[in-house]
C-alpha cells in the first residue's frame, strides 16, 4: 500500500474517532491490537516455514533411503 493511501486512511480513522464514544474507543483499541498481533503472528509463521524448508534442504525421502539400500 502507498504512503499516501497510508496516511489517507490514518486521517479518516482519525476523523471517525472524534466523534466515538469511550466504549467504542476500546474496542477499536482491542480489534488494532488483536490485528497488529495476528500480523506479527503470520510473520514469524512465515520465518519459521522458510526456517524449515532451509533445512530440508541436504535432506532424502525414507522411501529414497530404502531404494538406494536396497530394502
Amino acid at each position: 500500500m502507498s504512503s499516501d493511501r497510508t496516511e489517507g486512511l490514518k486521517q479518516l480513522i482519525l476523523q471517525e474517532m472524534e466523534n466515538a464514544s469511550s466504549k467504542t474507543l476500546e474496542s477499536v483499541l482491542e480489534f488494532v491490537q488483536f490485528l497488529n498481533y495476528q500480523e506479527r503472528e503470520t510473520q514469524q509463521d512465515l520465518i519459521d516455514a522458510r526456517a524449515a524448508l532451509e533445512e530440508r534442504e541436504g535432506t532424502i525421502s525414507l522411501s529414497d533411503l530404502k531404494r538406494e539400500l536396497d530394502l
